[in-house]
């Protein structure tokens, strides 16, 4: 899907100054926009910092695939008005790659707040989960406030399509806000997202709204509540397999914690049956539903079986980079094991995710870190629960082992 969507107009010499005002435009990280390009991040570092000149014909090909396009103008001209161009293509010519016989120029699109463009928008809530994934929700959770209250002032003058990408912004915005420890905050965000997907018939994005509920409720320990979200976001029409599976784990999950009359463990174990069925998943959205599964078995009592989705959640997300996913379902596993007395399986999962934990900046990993670590403390002096703990909290800094 290309996107181009900016308010106001730019102007540089050199490739390395466009290719940072693109990210900057379009809210993209260096491995965002390395990812588009189809190069790697190096490719971007070096380019950005003008260490590599790649020629005009790969910047030209590279560049088409976010929909923006090289264009030389003469130097000394007068600069050309601005114009509609379709899908709003912003278009640059690199002084750097022609000898600076060139200029660049973005022409952007109308004068309203960038907040008004439904693509900048949807670029923002796509920038607050990739940067949630690589910084975690703490040190962006502010700029994604800010950001929030300037999508909510336009909204009254905007459209269907600025209304579903608010919707989009707002659920990754609750993510980021959980992540930063506020999950008050989050509750409310996600309730938004809520609102508006609901506003524009937004099924698909209404189903993801109730199954990111689901799991606030959940992990505030609101069984009831989580069910009640997950039944309305299967009851939609039309919901695809890749948040029906997620609904469905959600529902088993908060059906096996419910205090509701006539749910039986029998029907949260078909649930997770059924979450697991969908093969055409994500690898992460896979892994997630595999993650989930593992505790609705702990809780229906099949200890076994939950470790051996805990340990295919795992397998699932091993080629990927160390995600907060691999962390969860490490932790998760660990407390079922202390659980279930099995000493040695679970200092071996500690040891594991004391591996995983440092290479995650979150703030929603390291309160499942600390909770193994409370959990494992009446058993501090058997010598592998030790170690574990010991490693566990050297992965964590001071503060957080505090708490």
């Amino acid at each position: 899907m290309r996107s181009a969507f900016y308010d106001a107009r730019m102007e540089t010499n050199d490739l390395s100054e466009a290719l940072q005002a693109i990210m900057d435009r379009h809210g993209w990280t260096q491995v965002g926009l390395a990812d588009r390009l189809g190069v790697t991040r190096g490719w971007v570092q070096h380019v950005v910092k003008g260490r590599r000149d790649p020629g005009i014909g790969s910047v030209r090909e590279r560049l088409d695939r976010v929909g923006w396009e090289v264009v030389l103008r003469p130097k000394g001209r007068h600069p050309v008005k601005r114009r509609e161009f379709h899908e709003k293509v912003v278009k640059f010519a690199g002084g750097a790659i022609a000898g600076k016989a060139a200029g660049v120029m973005a022409i952007p699109g109308g004068g309203n707040s960038p907040y008004a463009e439904a693509d900048y928008v949807f670029s923002l809530a796509r920038r607050a989960s990739d940067m949630r994934d690589e910084l975690g929700g703490g040190p962006i959770a502010s700029k994604v406030l800010t950001q929030f209250k300037g999508i909510s002032a336009a909204l009254p003058t905007g459209g269907k399509e600025l209304r579903t990408s608010a919707s989009e912004f707002s659920r990754q915005a609750a993510w980021v806000l959980y992540d930063a420890g506020r999950p008050d905050v989050a509750r409310n965000l996600a309730g938004n997202a809520l609102e508006l997907a609901s506003g524009v018939s937004d099924t698909q994005r209404e189903a993801a709204a109730h199954a990111l509920l689901s799991d606030l409720y959940l992990q505030e320990n609101k069984p009831d509540r989580a069910a009640s979200h997950a039944e309305k976001g299967l009851r939609l029409p039309e919901v695809s397999d890749g948040t029906r599976a997620p609904l469905e784990a959600y529902l088993g999950w908060a059906l096996g914690r419910s205090s509701w009359a006539g749910y039986s463990k029998s029907r949260s174990r078909k649930l997770i049956d059924q979450a697991r069925g969908h093969t055409s998943l994500p690898p992460l959205d896979s892994a997630w539903v595999h993650g989930v599964s593992g505790l609705v078995l702990h809780n229906v009592g099949e200890n076994q079986q939950a470790f051996t989705s805990f340990e295919d959640a795992v397998r699932i997300t091993e080629p990927l980079p160390a995600t907060q996913y691999q962390a969860n379902d490490l932790a998760n596993a660990a407390g079922v094991a202390l659980a279930a007395h099995e000493l040695d399986l679970a200092a071996e999962l500690m040891k594991a995710l004391a591996y995983v934990a440092p290479l995650i900046t979150s703030g929603w990993v390291d309160r499942k870190v600390v909770t193994v670590l409370r959990e494992s403390g009446r058993w501090a002096d058997v010598p592998e629960i030790k170690l574990a703990r010991q490693r566990l909290k050297s992965a964590l800094s001071s503060e957080v082992v505090a708490r």
